[in-house]
């Protein structure tokens, strides 16, 4: 048996340096490396700049950080695109929920055309520009080419992408997908036009899973698209739309005694297609249409007003010209609204209606 050898008694033996080397030596070897690399230069800040480089939309930048907590403003210090506003290579969402498009397009989110499109119409409403596009053209003074969703829709029935300002807005269901393409012409066969401002409500159009928002021109453009008064926005027009249907079933036979909404959307739906994206017309006399149907005359939407007849195109009523008294035309609106018309409701028309020239 081997024994350990014990240190003689008040004796305190310390323990032996490994790899033969002596206390102290690893602290002293990284103490010399930090300042080796500080004399070499690698741990040295860059001294701070007097005057930030300008980006081309005039806001100074600075080299680190793109966000300045102190004017909550966003300070862009990257190369440019052709609309004056820089990209950011990695992020380009700041902190303060503000995007930073790195694209010299966007879409126009707001169902509206731009304030350029209508002088009449005054400045753009701030609660329908988007924040993006609020702060995009405020405070970094950029301007861009908006692109119209397609969501307005002709007398014909035809779901187009202009910039014409609208008067209503439809609702078909969920017409879109996730990147805001038309994927159908309708989901349900509840169709309404609604007002573009209700209790203060606010959507985000076309968003992914939700009913996609539908602009016309007016009441009468609606009518020959197949949308009937809304209920709830329109709870008004929406009554006086079902007296009308009454009244042109006691005396026509049209429609139905029935009108409730669904007896009303039942009679409607096949007077709409005759399949998806194919609009049912028929033949009638001149004579015989009610102010506010429309009618088709040489591949132009023309809506039947008083003694005349006017042309429609998306921004509101170009020509004006004298209404027939006889002959057959292709008629747009469906006959069951052309019977409520008919029998004394009153479609709404765009302004124009009345300044259309000869």
């Amino acid at each position: 048996m081997i024994y350990a050898e014990r240190p003689p008694a008040g004796e305190v033996r310390r323990a032996q340096p490994k790899s033969g080397c002596t206390p102290g030596a690893g602290l002293a070897r990284t103490v010399a490396a930090r300042k080796a690399r500080a004399l070499s230069g690698l741990m040295t800040r860059p001294a701070p700049r007097t005057t930030p480089p300008a980006v081309p939309n005039g806001l100074a930048s600075r080299p680190r950080n793109n966000f300045s907590p102190k004017n909550r403003l966003l300070l862009l210090s990257l190369p440019a695109v052709p609309n004056g506003l820089p990209v950011r290579p990695h992020n380009n969402f700041s902190q303060n929920r503000l995007l930073c498009l790195p694209c010299p397009r966007v879409e126009w989110l707001d169902g509206e055309a731009r304030p350029t499109d209508d002088p009449a119409g005054g400045a753009k409403r701030l609660d329908l520009v988007s924040p993006q596009q609020f702060f995009l053209k405020t405070v970094l003074r950029c301007n861009f080419d908006f692109v119209a969703l397609r969501n307005r829709v002709t007398p014909f029935g035809e779901i187009v992408a202009v910039a014409g300002r609208g008067l209503l807005m439809g609702n078909r269901g969920v017409l879109h997908d996730a990147r805001r393409t038309l994927v159908r012409d309708s989901q349900v066969r509840r169709w309404i036009a609604c007002r573009l401002e209700f209790r203060g409500r606010h959507r985000a159009i076309m968003t992914p899973g939700r009913w996609t928002e539908l602009f016309f021109l007016d009441e009468a453009t609606a009518l020959a698209a197949g949308h009937r008064p809304c209920a709830e926005c329109r709870h008004a027009d929406y009554r006086r739309f079902q007296t009308a249907w009454q009244l042109a079933a006691a005396t026509s036979g049209a429609g139905g005694p029935d009108a409730s909404a669904d007896a009303m959307d039942a009679v409607l739906q096949p007077e709409r297609r005759v399949r998806p994206w194919v609009k049912r017309t028929y033949l009638a006399e001149f004579a015989s249409l009610p102010d506010g149907a429309y009618v088709a005359l040489d591949g132009q939407a023309w809506l039947v007003w008083r003694d005349s007849i006017l042309a429609w195109s998306p921004t509101g009523y170009t020509r004006r010209a004298a209404r027939p008294s006889a002959g057959r035309v292709t008629v747009l609106t469906p006959p069951s609204i052309v019977a409520v018309l008919r029998a004394g409701y009153q479609a709404d028309v765009h302004p124009s209606a009345a300044s259309a020239a000869p």
